[in-house]
């Protein structure tokens, strides 16, 4: 079936429902599957009002109300505006309830507040290996 007049929106991953995919294979099999040239994303939560979208090429441009920062691994209270590491997300639209979040994920933070590769925080017996496993999933 052809899709290539329609936008195709991924919205994340298999929250450990069977074997993850990277989003370069999810991208892939629904390019092909649908005849398309892109696949977009979206990042968000339940917890936020506020989304980043990712026209393609897995680079994140957060909502107007939405800022990310992130956070050292290895030292969580060392916060950052660039960078790669845990991510934070302090959200405005969400007056009424948290609007800050420590999430588990780890991306990659450019000067210009876009994202890179959004990737679910692995639990591994070191913080050297998760560390390792950031560097290898995210590069701008």
């Amino acid at each position: 079936m052809s899709l290539s007049n329609t936008i195709v929106m991924e919205t994340g991953g298999m929250k450990g429902r069977r074997e993850e995919l990277t989003r370069k294979e999810v991208h892939d099999i629904l390019k092909k599957q649908w005849q398309l040239n892109q696949v977009h994303s979206e990042y968000g939560m339940t917890e936020l009002l506020s989304q980043a979208y990712a026209p393609a090429d897995g680079i994140f441009k957060p909502a107007a109300t939405m800022q990310v920062l992130v956070r050292d691994i290895n030292d969580p209270l060392e916060v950052m505006h660039t960078g790669q590491g845990g991510l934070n997300i302090v959200d405005l639209a969400n007056i009424h309830s948290c609007s800050f979040i420590a999430t588990e994920d780890i991306g990659k933070l450019a000067p210009m507040a876009h994202l890179k590769c959004w990737a679910e925080w692995i639990t591994l017996p070191s913080a050297v290996a998760a560390s390792w496993h950031c560097d290898r999933l995210i590069s701008l």
